[in-house]
């Protein structure tokens, strides 16, 4: 699948990762549209939530879709 993370200050990319493992408790959300809020945008700018740490950083949080 596809996600958008953040990988230093003003680098994004639409990366390809494996899909979620769900636990007995959990559900899969197929995304149809997600956006992004003013903070992340900061985080962009900054490299990440606190600056960069070596880990791309998942954004968007505002989303829609269907539970598979």
């Amino acid at each position: 699948m596809q996600q958008v993370r953040v990988h230093g200050p003003n680098d994004v990319r639409l990366d390809e990762v494996a899909p979620p493992l769900p636990g007995s408790r959990d559900a899969v959300v197929r995304v149809a549209a997600c956006g992004i809020c003013g903070s992340d945008l900061s985080y962009i700018r900054h490299g990440g939530l606190a600056g960069p740490t070596g880990t791309p950083m998942r954004l968007g949080h505002e989303l829609a879709g269907v539970v598979e």
